[in-house]
């Protein structure tokens, strides 16, 4: 497929999608708020943006369609701060992503794609594929959605219970055929490093405090280097004991400004995909305290794969052991 091709296809594609949220989120909050529902989507965090696009485009062309309302300017990170503001319609959501913060970065990252194509800049194949899975999980979100009170009454009578069933969870690479198992030892993670020390050549792992100041100064190789050893030993844990310890340096980069304004220009999708297949893994009971079923699960998606892409872009982003960073 030529780079026309992937970009005029990306584009239906997106254009289905944000169409599809925009009468989701429309609907939810007729039904929540009435004929005065525009009031609260104006009320939201978003609402003046979203106003002030409105007026800046009818003080340019008055050709605007009729019909039109506040919505109609929202892109996808805007409908996802509209649904952040109700509990109920971000449930309705919540198989596209198992978790808040998840679903924001996939939110982020199908925005991003859709800017790329706006400003007709040439998508890959995998972006195509990765808006083409979005929509069609949505597709199936809009056909199944419940009334939004159904689906308050279930978020509320579920409060106490385990997270939400995450079938449609989001997968990093579309998985490829399952592979027979064979008797050839475990895929090592990226490049075999070792995990983050406090001995020997490699550092201690950085505070929340250094953490925090490196975002702020905007050190993208101390926070690379970071992540590639969080994502090492995660990865080592994961496939060895089926268990991980909480991402604590993704936890605090992914609400980062650095991380949106520099998630298209370093790439980290891969980061993010690597991180979206960890929290399926730790949010699906069904896996749970079973390494064989987690390793099982893990190689039908892909998961050396995953760990191949994470190497090349740890290597061309750091040139060199990140450990010693």
């Amino acid at each position: 497929m030529g780079k026309l091709d992937r970009n005029l296809e990306g584009y239906r594609t997106l254009a289905e999608s944000l169409e599809r949220l925009r009468q989701l989120i429309r609907a939810a909050l007729e039904e929540r708020h009435g004929y005065d529902w525009h009031k609260a989507a104006l009320a939201s965090p978003v609402g003046e943006h979203l106003q002030q696009r409105q007026e800046r485009e009818v003080a340019i062309s008055w050709r605007l369609p009729e019909g039109s309302d506040i919505l109609d300017f929202a892109g996808f990170s805007d409908l996802f701060e509209l649904a952040a503001a109700d509990d109920a319609i971000l449930a309705s959501l919540s198989s596209l992503a198992p978790s808040r913060e998840l679903l924001r970065a996939r939110f982020l990252e199908v925005e991003v794609v859709r800017n790329r194509i706006a400003f007709a800049r040439p998508i890959s194949d995998a972006e195509l594929e990765f808006v083409v899975s979005f929509g069609e999980r949505l597709r199936k979100v809009t056909s199944e959605k419940p009334p939004i009170g159904q689906s308050l009454e279930r978020e509320a009578g579920s409060a106490a219970s385990s997270p939400p069933p995450t079938t449609e969870k989001v997968a990093a690479p579309s998985p490829a055929p399952p592979v027979k198992a064979s008797p050839a030892p475990p895929p090592r993670p990226i490049a075999a490093a070792p995990a983050p020390t406090t001995e020997g050549n490699g550092p201690a792992p950085l505070s929340r405090a250094e953490l925090t100041a490196a975002l702020e100064r905007g050190d993208s190789p101390r926070l690379l280097a970071a992540l590639y050893r969080e994502i090492t030993a995660i990865a080592d844990h994961l496939w060895r004991s089926g268990a991980s310890d909480p991402p604590g340096v993704w936890a605090v980069v992914r609400e980062s400004p650095w991380y949106r304004e520099n998630f298209s220009t370093l790439g980290l999708k891969v980061v993010s995909d690597f991180y979206a297949l960890v929290e399926q893994c730790r949010h699906n009971s069904e896996l749970a305290d079973d390494p064989a079923a987690i390793q099982d699960f893990l190689k039908r998606s892909n998961f050396a794969q995953l760990l191949m892409a994470l190497r090349d872009f740890f290597k061309t982003q750091l040139g060199r052991d990140p450990n010693l960073r």
